[in-house]
């Protein structure tokens, strides 16, 4: 095996294939197409580009500012007084007409303002200037995260091995001591101390089997990779190449993973409780909002129309001292010819933060949908444990009450009968604190899917 491609393969030998699996899979992951996956398909990488491109919209609208904006305007009012002066004979000389029009190009251009507008232009440079060290800073923690996620699936892959390789010799000791108590041979106390080194085990391993169902599934998450519907909360077929890398190689890791024909439905309706979340729905609100501010600026391109009605009664009226009843309809038009792509600039700088806000609301859907995952996994773990535990309970307290029988007729110390009571008082802590954890999942997975 190459130096390079250093294999942690897991598959539990005490288990049947046949019996455990149906479809299964075996994923190849490796470290060096993690981080590059991880790299492409980061949301978190991908949203600062997005916020990194709206920025530079923006720096650009804001130096628009210091240049010249020409636009086209055009407006007319009717009036239905015009203000007269009154000649010799009764003529009267009308100071106006009561239609009155303006057209032409307008030049408006900010010359002067203490560089009020300069400083802002570099206020945003500033901005983006910061927001391409975050792109930086976002990519060195994608591939951190990445690498923290693989070396766990590697150290669970380890523990499982060492954990399956105990249980498997506890179990040949229970079922050599069972062997011999039939025979005669062997104390019930031998029995049930051996016994309850089996359970524990099994206990154990169960942990261990959580914890590297997780840290796949963080590690699928860390690259974006469509396999996390694949059920890894079973016991998982391995062996394993002793042996973890000491240093930052380039390892591969072999997990295998099985797709209960019922999984995909319940995958299905996670997805659809969790497109229901408040926090997912209050970012696709935003979302939706600077897509439409986005829409707004975008119109200022295009003609505006303006109509004005109004009746007012006006003084004076004119020259002449006297008070009228003006009414007044004016209507103005207006069209921007050249700004230097300002409202351009705008207008993609809120579309780029509306695609950024749908890629941050695209993973959290993506990690709630891990996290029930998760804790999916966690039940579906702890309630296998509770049956395991109550059994070692009951068997602890029969043990310490043959430990201290035992000790009543001279044939074992005190100190074996303290042990077993500390064995007894161990197994019901562990009994309760799974009773609690098994709450407390259920409450984690009431928040996750209830739409209430």
């Amino acid at each position: 095996m190459s130096f390079w491609w250093l294999g942690f393969i897991a598959v539990v030998d005490w288990l049947s294939a046949s019996s455990v699996f149906g479809a299964s899979q075996v994923l190849a992951l490796n470290l060096k197409d993690c981080e590059s996956r991880s790299l492409q398909n980061s949301e978190r990488v991908q949203q600062t580009e997005l916020e990194l491109s709206a920025q530079q919209f923006k720096v650009d609208s804001t130096r628009s500012n210091l240049w010249p904006r020409l636009s086209f305007d055009a407006s007319y009012r009717y009036l239905s007084v015009v203000p007269s002066i009154a000649q010799p004979k009764g003529a009267a000389l009308a100071l106006g007409d009561n239609h009155n029009y303006s057209i032409g190009p307008v030049l408006n251009w900010m010359v002067f303002d203490f560089g009020a507008t300069q400083s802002a232009a570099q206020a945003q440079q500033v901005l983006f200037n910061a927001k391409n060290e975050e792109l930086r800073n976002a990519r060195r923690q994608s591939l951190l995260g990445v690498r923290l996620a693989f070396y766990r699936v590697s150290s669970a892959l380890e523990q499982q091995a060492l954990v399956t390789d105990s249980l498997k010799l506890a179990q040949s000791q229970y079922r050599d001591i069972k062997n011999r108590s039939q025979a005669g041979s062997s104390s019930r106390i031998d029995l049930l101390a051996s016994h309850r080194e089996v359970l524990s085990l099994e206990g154990t391993f169960r942990e261990v089997q959580t914890e590297l169902s997780n840290a796949a599934l963080d590690l699928l998450r860390q690259t974006n990779d469509s396999r996390t519907e694949f059920d890894f909360s079973r016991p998982l077929r391995s062996s394993l190449v002793h042996g973890l890398p000491d240093n930052l190689a380039t390892p591969s890791v072999l997990i295998e993973a099985q797709k209960p024909s019922e999984l995909s439905q319940l995958v299905t309706e996670a997805e659809v409780k969790v497109a229901n979340h408040p926090g997912v729905v209050a970012m696709k609100l935003q979302a939706e909002s600077l897509e439409l501010m986005s829409n707004s600026i975008h119109s200022g391109l295009y003609p505006k129309v303006q109509v004005q009605l109004k009746s007012s009664f006006d003084y004076p009226n004119g020259p002449a001292l006297e008070r009228v009843q003006q009414n007044t309809v004016s209507v103005g038009l207006s069209v921007p010819l050249f700004e230097f792509s300002r409202s351009r600039n705008e207008a993609s700088e809120k579309s780029q933060l509306a695609l950024a806000l749908q890629t941050r609301t695209q993973s959290l859907e993506k990690d709630y949908e891990r996290d029930l995952e998760k804790v999916r996994i966690q039940l579906r773990t702890l309630e296998s444990q509770k049956e395991t535990l109550s059994t070692l309970s009951e068997e602890a307290t029969q043990l310490a009450s043959l430990i201290y029988s035992a000790y009543q007729n001279g044939r074992s110390s005190f100190l074996e009968v303290q042990s077993a009571n500390l064995r007894v008082l161990d197994a019901r802590v562990q009994l309760a604190r799974n009773q609690v954890q098994i709450l407390v999942s259920r409450a984690q997975l009431q928040s996750l899917v209830n739409e209430k």
